[in-house]
């Protein structure tokens, strides 16, 4: 809240909501909601008053607002030099890249954004897929949890603010590997149950 990013306010909602939703545990969503609403009324009201003027000042006059804009108007005159490929990845270093999409279409047109929207489609399947087998092993489960949380939040955030940002999009992409890396040993360990079963079944005849 005292960052007064929104961007992370949405980022971080989402990727929340994501944890949760993987357990499945939709009943402890409500519960959250119902928790954290009077939190968050709480923690806005102990803000300044000009920090939540600014909080909410989304008018298109705003220099916080009408810096995004502008570089949504960079962006399509890149992407319409270049719809298919885009004019050349880097373009984010020299403007303000305040929207991945944006930003996607203007560096490496419709095809490098169908690439990097299906990159999240594929990886949210997996992950949904594998989370309730990799639960049942301890760790497995939480590093898929936090990884598929932090993709989330991740590319939300980048919706509306910076998304290439040193550190941060490290430590969000390294979360996906280990994610990925706790999906194989869950199917690792799926595949060696029938073995081991008939290994005890055998031992019994």
């Amino acid at each position: 809240m005292l960052t007064l990013s929104r961007g992370s306010w949405l980022g971080c909602a989402v990727g929340i909501l994501a944890l949760l939703a993987l357990r499945r545990n939709f009943k402890l969503i409500r519960g959250l909601v119902l928790v954290m609403i009077p939190i968050v009324a709480i923690c806005w009201t102990l803000l300044p008053q000009e920090k939540r003027d600014y909080a909410l000042d989304v008018r298109s006059t705003s220099y916080n607002i009408n810096a995004r804009y502008e570089f949504i108007d960079l962006a399509r005159q890149e992407f319409e030099s270049s719809p298919l490929v885009g004019t050349g990845v880097g373009l984010r270093k020299d403007m303000d890249a305040t929207n991945i999409l944006w930003t996607c279409l203007a560096e490496t047109g419709v095809l490098g954004l169908a690439a990097f929207l299906w990159i999240h489609v594929a990886l949210m399947v997996k992950m949904w897929k594998a989370y309730p087998s990799a639960a049942r092993s301890e760790g497995l489960g939480t590093l898929i949890a936090i990884g598929t949380g932090l993709l989330l939040s991740a590319f939300v955030h980048g919706l509306v603010d910076h998304y290439w940002s040193r550190g941060v999009i490290l430590v969000t992409w390294g979360s996906v590997a280990m994610a990925l890396a706790a999906r194989r040993e869950t199917r690792r360990l799926a595949a060696m149950q029938p073995q081991s079963s008939q290994a005890v079944s055998g031992q019994s005849a």
